[in-house]
């Protein structure tokens, strides 16, 4: 199937324009303008929320919540339609988000694969019980094609894609890496004292964690919808070259020096990232410290940095100006000026900036003001 007949065409009209973009994006290459993705309030995720709120009581709904609100084959159905009701409204804004919905159940679900990670699910959350409680065990975690989480987000990520029809990517999970996995089966304040107390057990464990992540990933790479010899990474959302790719996190992190991360962390998303065709790795502002040890990391193309409030804004933050160049970077931007500033700082080639919008119509004069800025550069 040729580009030019793709059906997400249905739902996003400029794909083969956008899929130009994102391959520029990761080669960091001359491209007409930086990629830009729009936020905007739309009518039919509206309708989603009021949904679950009034089926469920559910005060809010976001990313894993749809699936454990939507359970079984007849709420996935319903989930489906909203999503395709969502993307043919989003179809008339001209941003370059990719049409994609994400099978995921927590943030914790790498961990609750090892099976020493009880998921916990309420209203509007979910959450781990850590049942790693002593080192004595360490030697019967392992991941297990059978564990009853993994099976549920295969099932998920098998029925997505058959009634995608190619209108909309279908990723894995979302994909927190070994810090945050040690953290769901340790406890956090745990781990932490681990780190000081019991460092040769924590490696044994990272390592088993980082196999168990590369296992997943490739088993669930079979399940992901492909497009332009790429695939979609459900963090931070963008399309990605090779048949097996994926996107760090390690929120963990935010909580760890540049030498805890190095010594404890940075061994085994050295060896995720090097068994990926491609790798991104998200961030958040108030993980700044670690973003030298991350910029090392050979095999991480793309660098996504969200702002945290009590923390320097991504442009502000000097360890990042250091990635021009090295590494593709997403920002999130709060105004036009914040967007004119990035492009300034790292250039449009390798860039892609996040904005809010009131409506669609606002989004799309925001793009023609960022078209006019990137004009000449």
């Amino acid at each position: 199937m040729s580009c030019k007949d793709l059906p997400l065409k249905e739902f996003k009209p400029e794909i083969v324009k956008v899929l130009d973009r994102f391959r520029y994006f990761w080669n960091l290459e001359k491209t007409d303008r930086v990629l830009v993705y729009i936020n905007v309030p739309l009518k039919n995720s509206r309708y989603l929320i009021e949904s679950c709120q009034k089926k469920f009581g559910w005060e809010t709904i976001d990313g894993w919540n749809q699936y454990l609100a939507f359970e079984g084959i007849n709420g996935w159905k319903e989930l489906i339609h909203i999503y395709e009701s969502i993307y043919r409204e989003r179809a008339l804004l001209k941003d370059d988000l990719i049409p994609c919905i994400v099978p995921d159940f927590g943030p914790t679900i790498m961990a609750a694969f090892l099976g020493f990670s009880e998921m916990k699910t309420a209203k509007g959350t979910t959450w781990s019980i850590p049942l790693f409680d002593s080192w004595e065990k360490l030697d019967y975690i392992h991941f297990d094609p059978d564990n009853h989480w993994f099976r549920r987000c295969m099932d998920l990520m098998a029925f997505l894609s058959s009634r995608s029809g190619g209108r909309y990517l279908v990723t894995h999970v979302d994909s927190h890496s070994v810090g945050d996995m040690m953290a769901a089966l340790r406890g956090t304040t745990n781990l932490l004292l681990d780190f000081y107390k019991n460092p040769n057990e924590v490696k044994k464990l990272a390592n088993i964690c980082a196999k168990a992540f590369i296992e997943t990933i490739e088993i669930m790479a079979e399940k992901v919808t492909h497009v332009a010899g790429g695939t979609h990474l459900s963090c931070p959302g963008i399309w990605a070259p090779g048949e097996i790719s994926v996107g760090i996190q390690e929120d963990i992190a935010a909580l760890l020096s540049p030498k805890l991360y190095r010594d404890f962390l940075y061994p085994y998303d050295e060896l995720i990232a090097g068994r990926m065709d491609s790798c991104a790795f998200h961030i958040h502002s108030a993980m700044h410290q670690i973003i030298p040890e991350i910029l090392r990391l050979k095999n991480v193309g793309v660098l996504q940095i969200g702002w945290d409030k009590k923390y320097p804004k991504p442009l502000e933050i000097e360890a990042l100006r250091k990635a021009r160049g090295e590494k593709a970077l997403v920002i999130e931007c709060e105004n036009l000026e914040e967007v004119k500033e990035a492009i300034r700082i790292f250039g449009k080639d390798g860039l892609l900036v996040t904005l809010d919008a009131n409506s669609i119509e606002e989004g799309n004069a925001l793009i023609r003001k960022i078209d006019k800025i990137c004009e000449g550069i």
